[in-house]
């Protein structure tokens, strides 16, 4: 086990800007790499958790937050989100083109000298249709993407319960 001189010796030649840190920093610097090294006795673990009772385990948002921040599956996380977010400008492109052409009607009216004029007309109801249908497709989109990411959590969630809850595994 590292003394805690002979700590702040090697860190201070690691990282020059530690020379400017507080006792109190080092202090800080010195318990979190006894813990990490595992060279904590239990006594001052019993000690150190006595006065503040905490859960191990997070709950509701945080757990899924303490998970994917670990993930095994970042790639196929981020390629859910490029594919929703993909199908959403589609979605929206036709929509937009469908807004062009599809929703005017010519029709031919009189004017007031009675000669026939061709007049284009908009079709609100079926430009409300569509912009019901263009909602109701992202709304979909969205609840396959929330499942999608509820199925990458499941293995993520099984391997932080495995091991302990309490630190991540690769």
């Amino acid at each position: 086990m590292q003394s805690f001189e002979s700590f702040k010796a090697s860190r201070s030649k690691m990282d020059p800007s530690a020379r400017k840190m507080s006792e109190y920093q080092w202090q800080q610097a010195y318990a979190a790499f006894k813990r990490v090294r595992g060279y904590q006795s239990e006594a001052s673990e019993e000690k150190a958790e006595a006065p503040v009772e905490t859960r191990k385990t997070p709950v509701g948002n945080s757990l899924l937050l303490a998970v994917r921040q670990n993930t095994a599956y970042g790639r196929q996380r981020a390629l859910v989100e490029w594919i929703f977010y993909g199908a959403i400008v589609v979605l929206v492109l036709l929509f937009l083109l469908q807004l062009g052409s599809g929703f005017t009607v010519t029709q031919m009216v009189k004017d007031a000298a009675g000669n026939p004029r061709s007049v284009q007309v908009i079709e609100w109801g079926l430009l409300l249709v569509s912009f019901l249908q263009l909602v109701f497709k992202v709304g979909l989109l969205y609840l396959s993407r929330q499942l999608v990411q509820v199925l990458i959590d499941i293995p993520d969630l099984a391997l932080y319960q495995s091991s302990g809850g309490d630190r991540m595994k690769g």
